[in-house]
C-alpha cells in the first residue's frame, strides 16, 4: 500500500481485524482500512475508517475481541466496536 505523503507521513500501526487490514498514520492523523484476499498477497478497496484518528500509536485487538486505538495526542485509549455492517 502506498499513498501521497506531501507534508509528512508516519505509519505507526498496522493490524488485521475482522479480516481487514487497518493502517494508522500518526502525522496525517487518519486510519484507513484495506480489504485483502485470504492470503493477504493482494489488498485493495482502500477506505477511510477515521479521517480524524489523531496521533495513533497502536491499533490492536483486545482479549474481548474489540479493536483498540492508543493515541499519543490527545492521550486516549479508545475501544472500537463493530457496528455489524
Amino acid at each position: 500500500y502506498t499513498y501521497p505523503r506531501g507534508g509528512g507521513a508516519a505509519i505507526t500501526s498496522v493490524t488485521v481485524y475482522l479480516d481487514k487490514v487497518f493502517i494508522a498514520d500518526t502525522v496525517q492523523g487518519w486510519i484507513k482500512v484495506l480489504t485483502c484476499d485470504p492470503d493477504y498477497s493482494e489488498c485493495g478497496n482502500v477506505q477511510t475508517f477515521d479521517p480524524d484518528g489523531g496521533a495513533t500509536v497502536v491499533l490492536s485487538q483486545g482479549p474481548d475481541g474489540n479493536l483498540y486505538q492508543l493515541t499519543y495526542s490527545p492521550g486516549q485509549l479508545i475501544r472500537i466496536q463493530p457496528t455489524g455492517g
